[in-house]
């Protein structure tokens, strides 16, 4: 993946950061990852980033998701 110009490294969290702002493990964020519900960027041979838009566009559908939940338990 070619990262554009306009990238920033802000714009970019560490799996770790990701879990903080979920408040959830790391070994939750690394099954979110490894099952295709959150796109990683592979920056080096080792290390992982996510794209704060991409955490939240998860955010967003997991929302819409949960709403659909609620309405429909009695």
């Amino acid at each position: 993946m070619v990262l554009p110009d306009t990238a920033e490294p802000r714009d970019f969290l560490t799996l770790k950061e990701v879990a903080r702002r979920l408040a959830v493990s790391r070994a939750h964020v690394y099954r979110l990852v490894k099952e295709g519900y959150l796109p990683t960027v592979r920056v080096g041979a080792r290390a992982v980033r996510v794209r704060e838009e991409a955490l939240e566009a998860f955010l967003k559908a997991n929302e819409a998701a949960a709403h659909v939940y609620i309405e429909k338990t009695p």
